[in-house]
């Protein structure tokens, strides 16, 4: 059997996660079952709590900026 033109399993999973620029696939959406909406934290930001339905993970997303927010700078927003 020939192995010529195939590729691993990891690849394949690693080519799925990545978009056509090469870039990791996110998909991030309003937590809690897409019912969060945005509100503004104790310093006057306003935010909106996502989830990554790729990496399972949960973040705060700046509306104004449209970037999410680091946790190191969680404290910087009021939401330490």
């Amino acid at each position: 059997m020939s192995t010529e033109g195939t590729i691993s399993i990891y690849e394949m999973l690693k080519q799925r996660s990545l978009d056509r620029y090469g870039n990791p696939k996110v998909n991030w959406i309003p937590a809690h079952n897409r019912t969060e909406v945005p509100f503004t934290t104790r310093t006057g930001h306003r935010v909106l709590y996502v989830y990554d339905t790729y990496s399972a993970k949960h973040a705060y997303l700046n509306v104004e900026t449209d970037i999410i927010i680091p946790d190191s700078d969680l404290s910087n927003y009021g939401l330490s």
